[in-house]
Formats: structure tokens, sequence, C-alpha cells
């Protein structure tokens, strides 16, 4: 079997801890030697601009965590390879000519705002809902222009409307890295159903998220499992999703995992290895070989090579 994942943050906690993407004691949900399951092995590295830091301080910590990637680049296996993105659009601190640098180094994908409000505009934590500023209207352009895809997880309403606008009028998409669906838990992270079906007529691509209070409402104080996590992805099939969900895992972004439920004792996901796990239950529940092969790897696959993406490999 083979997997595409559309998000993680692994990367920043690699660069910070000054730790291996490959080794398979680094403490992390991702290590790459931990995923020999998969025959086939593609990971989004999405870097996180903290809002901790300065913005300044974001985009130097994103400048040393990619080239720390392309130093550990030797080591990675055969089977693995990754999309370079970003998860934050303030690190570019209202400088046209950084999306400019970030296509030169590989950027693929870009989330455009993370939590707040900032120079792109406003994120589903906005108390106002604001959507793109004239920064960020030029900085959606500029990556319709290059070839970045923009990604509206963490986006508020607003940005996503402006957003999916912008690329539809061009004749572009937009992509949902890592956002479950608002009608199964409400979560204002989550996409409502329109904004699903919006994307499926622009032939994007939606990554589910393993974040516990993306699935179920109250999800970090009350057990939450892949079950739950699989009616995320029947709903979204319900809405004509077949060609448009895929796995956007949050991985080393978010803890605690949701559970095994169908083991002999529940048990917490530990993390890539344990991915496989939701492809056995959604088989053990009657889902086709095909479909659930769409979701883990197709889908994605068939995302970016309409959109000119080649990965990343050794």
């Amino acid at each position: 079997m083979k997997l595409f994942d559309l998000h993680c943050d692994t990367a920043l906690s690699c660069y910070n801890g000054k730790k291996s993407l490959v080794s398979s004691d680094n403490g992390l949900h991702i290590a790459i030697e931990r995923a020999s399951a998969f025959e086939r092995y593609t990971q989004t590295l999405a870097v996180f601009s903290s809002p901790r830091l300065t913005n300044e301080e974001g985009w130097n910590t994103f400048l040393g965590t990619a080239a720390m990637i392309e130093e550990q680049r030797k080591d990675f296996p055969d089977f693995f390879s990754y999309v370079l993105a970003v998860e934050g659009g303030n690190i570019l601190d209202g400088d046209i000519t950084r999306v400019d640098r970030m296509a030169e180094m590989g950027v693929r994908f870009l989330t455009l705002v993370w939590g707040g409000y900032g120079c792109i505009g406003g994120a589903h934590s906005d108390p106002e809902g604001r959507g793109l500023t004239d920064f960020g209207r030029q900085v959606v352009s500029r990556c319709l222009d290059l070839g970045i895809i923009p990604d509206v997880s963490h986006s508020s309403d607003a940005i996503f409307d402006e957003a999916s606008g912008m690329a539809a009028d061009r004749g572009k998409t937009i992509m949902a890295t890592h956002s479950d669906s608002r009608a199964l838990c409400s979560h204002k992270r989550c996409l409502t159903d329109e904004q699903f079906r919006t994307i499926v007529r622009m032939k994007g691509v939606v990554g589910m998220n393993l974040c516990r209070s993306f699935i179920v409402d109250g999800g970090d104080g009350i057990p939450t499992s892949i079950d739950d996590l699989i009616r995320h992805i029947e709903h979204y099939l319900s809405l004509g999703g077949e060609d448009t969900v895929a796995m956007g895992c949050d991985l080393d972004g978010t803890a605690p995992l949701p559970l095994v439920s169908d083991a002999a004792e529940a048990r917490e996901m530990t993390g890539v290895e344990d991915l496989i796990l939701i492809a056995e239950r959604m088989l053990r529940l009657g889902y086709s070989e095909k479909l659930v092969e769409k979701i883990f790897y197709d889908n994605a696959k068939a995302f970016i090579d309409r959109n000119g993406i080649r990965e990343i490999s050794k």
C-alpha cells in the first residue's frame, strides 16, 4: 500500500530538537524508517511558523528548517519523497518577494494563515472573521502565478471565499491540507459542506486531520477513535468527494492521536506506522480497496500531477 500525507509538523520538530527525519528512535510521530510498511510514502513537510516567534524569527526558522531537510535528504530511503510547504503566511511580513524566494526553494503549498489576524488576513480564530488584507490578495495572486497552491486550512470563512474565488477566476485551484468536516464537528477549523463542495468543483484536495478536537466536539477530553475519523471520510464521500478526500494527518502537530477502537484493547495511535490501521479498518467496514487506495495515495498524487508539482526525493 502507498501513502501520501498532505500535512505534518515533523520537520520543525526535527529542526528545533536537532533530530533526524529518518531515524526510528527520534521520538516523533514520523520517522521515515517506521513507515516501511508502505511501498511508497510521500510526505508534505510543512514548516510551521510559530506565533511565539516574531515574523523575522519565523522566516529565519523556515530557512533553517528547509536547509536541514536538504541536508538530510541524502539519507532518505528510496521509497520516500516529499513536498515542501509553509504553514502560516505571517513570515512573509509584508514582503511579496519572499513568495518568490519560497517558490525558488521548492515550496509548493502555503497555508495562508494559522491563528488570529496578521499580514495575510484572518484565521478561523480571528474573532472578527476577517478576510484577506490587500497584501494577502497580493500573496494569493503571486502564489497562483508561481504554482504555489493556496491552502485554506486554518482560514476564516471570508478568506476561504476570497481565495477560492480568486483561484477559480484564473482557472486555478485551492486545497485544504488538513481539515475535517464541520457538519460532524462544529470547530471553525473544519470545513462546511459548501466549502468542501467548492473544493470538489475546483478539483482540489482535502486531507483528513487526526486532531481529536476536529473529529468530535470536545475530542481532547473524550475517547476519540479512528471510527470517528472514518465518519468524516464517509460524510465527505457523500458530498461527491471520491476524488477529493486524502490524508492530511497533522502528525507532530497534534496529540493525543485517535484510539484504535477495534483492537482487543483500545490504544492510542503512536505515529505514521499506525496509519495503515485506518486503511485496514476501512477495508473491514466494506470500503473497496480501490477507494481506500485513492484516499491514502492516488487522490493526492493525481492532484499534484494535475498542477505540475513534482515530489522531491533522494
